[in-house]
Order: structure tokens, then sequence, then C-alpha cells
């Protein structure tokens, strides 16, 4: 699956706004001037520490870095897509780094998942991880982040492992 930006937001039939929650969620950072969180599109997360690089220059030096000590686990951008197993959907860690390919690919990702599993919520559980316990955790997290992004609406779906729901 190759990351391709450029898509209409519609073209993945992903819900209004779970894109910018999973965002805020895999690399958000509070922004002062926007009293906000904003997903940071130089964001790596690697032994267990986010790192939020001033530039993507930056950012792929970092990549770079980790990866010289023997470093493998490493997340990358907006969708903090894992570069050990997802690292062959791009050119380069370049590509991997430019949100419009991050977040193309993240979207595929995502709707393969759901696509696989049924229903959004086991599809956003196992965006994170398919380990019971850690993509339920998860799924509550980008929940919130979702709810916050579209305002209050009735809870139409909740995360359990190998149940439907839909959203």
């Amino acid at each position: 699956m190759q990351a391709t930006p450029g898509r209409p937001s519609g073209f993945w039939s992903l819900p209004e706004s779970l894109l910018l929650a999973i965002q805020r969620v895999e690399a958000g950072g509070w922004n002062a001037d926007l009293s906000s969180v904003v997903a940071w599109p130089w964001t790596i997360m690697a032994e267990n520490k986010g790192r939020f690089l001033p530039s993507k220059r930056a950012a792929v030096h970092e990549v770079a870095r980790l990866r010289a000590r023997g470093v493998r686990n490493i997340d990358v951008g907006c969708m903090q897509i894992n570069l050990h197993y997802h690292g062959g959907a791009f050119e380069s860690v370049e590509q991997a780094l430019d949100p419009a390919f991050n977040v193309a690919y993240g979207a595929k990702f995502l709707t393969g998942l759901q696509d696989r599993h049924g229903d959004w919520p086991t599809a956003i559980a196992h965006y994170h991880s398919a380990t019971p316990g850690l993509g339920g955790k998860y799924f509550a997290k980008v929940e919130a982040a979702w709810r916050a992004e579209r305002g209050p609406r009735p809870r139409e779906g909740t995360f359990r492992p190998g149940a439907a729901a839909q959203f």
C-alpha cells in the first residue's frame, strides 16, 4: 500500500474529523498562540519518548541518528506511521514526514482496518495496537479528541473487541 496524497477528503470514506482527532492524539502538542492542541508534522516517537522537532530537516536527521544507534521502532509525522512496519509505503524518510503523504497513508491504513474489522472503534483501536488492552485505551483517547472536534454528540458506538459498532 503506497502513500498517495491529494485525494479528496471523502476518498477514504472516513467519518468527519476522525483523522484530525487521531493526529491530535498521535502528534498533538499545546499551541499557546492558538490556545489549542495542534498536530505537529515533525513529531518522532522512539524509545518511549516523543520528540517535537523544529523542522522536517531536523526530524529526518533525528530518524537517521536513531537508526544509526540501532533503533528500529520509530513512529513519524502527524499520523505517527511506524517506519519498521510501514516504511515501505514511502520512497524515503523525507516522504514519510511530508504531511500530505503521512496523512494519506494513515487514512488508507485506517480504512483498511475498518474494512477488515467491520467497525470504526475496532479499526481505531487496531490503528494503535492489536494487542488486547492497548487498543481500547487508545480508542478512548481518540474518541475524546473526536468528540472535542465535533462537539457533543450521543455515544453511537463503543469499543468491544470482536463486536461490531458503527459510527
